[in-house]
C-alpha cells in the first residue's frame, strides 16, 4: 500500500514540475512578445525618422 501511495505522489510531483514548467515557459512567451511589440514601436519611430530626414534633405 505505501508503495501505491508513493507511486501516486511521484505521479503528482511530476504533474507539479510539468505545471511549474509550463507556466515558466508561458511568462517567457509573454515577455517574447513584450520584446517584440517594443520592437515594432521601435522600427516605427526609426521609419518616421528615416522620413523626416528625407523630407528635411529635400527642402535642403
Amino acid at each position: 500500500m505505501d508503495s501505491n501511495v508513493s507511486e501516486i505522489k511521484s505521479v503528482n510531483d511530476l504533474t507539479n514540475i510539468m505545471e511549474d514548467f509550463e507556466n515558466a515557459l508561458n511568462h517567457h512567451y509573454d515577455k517574447i512578445d513584450e520584446l517584440e511589440d517594443t520592437i515594432d514601436e521601435k522600427d516605427e519611430k526609426i521609419q518616421k525618422l528615416e522620413s523626416n530626414i528625407k523630407d528635411k534633405d529635400k527642402t535642403i
